[in-house]
């Protein structure tokens, strides 16, 4: 979220600086422990409409932003195929209306065995029926942040690593214990804000990196389950994330042997070869999200906060920060998305 607003903020006229507590590395950032799916229409399973109509704004954002970046970086729009088992068929029914219901129904379009083969032939003839999200893609958290940060530099925004703050008002940080006044103040601190805001809660979520050479996806592939859906995600070098989970705790001490179980079951049922693959990493981090699940801009004279983007970050941080950026010009939410202003009185 931040890297986001400074991209956007600068494009703007602003000179920006970020100010980051940990190592240029990121590791230990909620970011780097995370799918990058761009599924607007997918997420609205388990979300509502908001976040469809927010993602679908972004995803046109995303494609600017990727053919700005260049061609290194680990980004496509080939949509994502949802599939289910034959014992649990009615997965794609009920995932088909909450959908619909949500708003995002014009965006699935059912394919049978035929098809399926056609997008995926590493998959050809283990699924009958299910669903081709045409308008959806992901990128690469992993080659998204350093080349990302880079092209910052060059258009000037400064970095601060290993550096503490602190708000003091709307218009002072502190800064390693020193004050320090500017004219804006823009607070993506994720969980690090709870001091803050008390509402805040941690969610947390799970990935499994596997590497094999002998399958091969086009795009992310969801397998629906009554208990334990996954979303599986090509990455290069012979590598997939598998990743899924929302589990309402704070425990954030890595993954659990269930949901290792569990992820790593529904992958080898979806394709057999998965399970003669490499475990390379197991990873987990907690996402920050409110009460509603829904992102929020709090407003608070020169001090902006985002926060609570949940399991949405990369679907919807460019748009978030593009709001952000055009309050600041204009001093107004904007009318489509008020909702998800809060502005002080």
């Amino acid at each position: 979220m931040g890297l986001m607003a400074a991209y956007f903020l600068q494009k703007s006229g602003h000179t920006c600086a970020i100010y980051e507590r940990g190592n240029v590395s990121l590791e230990h950032a909620t970011s780097y422990v995370a799918g990058g799916m761009l599924a607007p229409f997918c997420e609205l399973d388990g979300t509502e409409k908001l976040i469809g109509d927010l993602g679908l704004d972004a995803l046109e954002l995303w494609r600017d932003i990727a053919a700005e970046l260049g061609p290194s970086l680990d980004y496509q729009e080939n949509g994502s195929l949802v599939l289910a088992h034959s014992s649990d068929k009615n997965e794609l029914d009920r995932f088909a209306h909450k959908v619909k219901i949500a708003g995002g129904g014009d965006g699935l379009r059912k394919v049978t065995g035929e098809e399926i083969d056609a997008l995926e032939p590493a998959l050809s003839g283990r699924f009958r029926q299910g669903f081709f999200v045409e308008r959806e893609g992901q990128v690469d958290p992993r080659s998204l942040m350093p080349i990302l940060q880079q092209h910052l530099i060059k258009q000037g925004v400064t970095f601060h690593f290993n550096t503490e703050t602190s708000i003091v008002d709307s218009s002072h940080l502190s800064v390693n214990g020193e004050t320090q006044a500017f004219r804006w103040i823009i607070d993506c601190r994720g969980l690090g804000a709870r001091c803050d805001k008390p509402t805040l809660r941690g969610v947390k979520g799970e990935i499994i990196i596997i590497e094999t050479p002998e399958v091969s996806f086009n795009r992310p592939v969801r397998l629906l389950h009554p208990r334990y859906p996954i979303y599986i995600i090509p990455r290069t070098d012979n590598l997939f994330l598998i990743g899924a989970t929302s589990i309402e705790n704070e425990d954030n001490n890595g993954v659990t042997v269930r949901s290792g179980l569990e992820l790593l079951s529904a992958a080898y049922s979806l394709h057999p070869a998965f399970g003669e693959a490499l475990i390379v990493e197991l990873n987990s981090n907690l996402r920050p999200a409110y009460p509603d699940n829904l992102p929020h801009i709090e407003v608070n004279d020169n001090l902006l906060s985002a926060n609570g983007l949940y399991r949405h970050g990369y679907l919807l941080a460019p748009k978030i920060a593009l709001e952000l950026s055009q309050f600041m010009a204009t001093g107004n939410p904007s009318n489509r998305y008020a909702q998800i202003f809060e502005v002080a009185a």
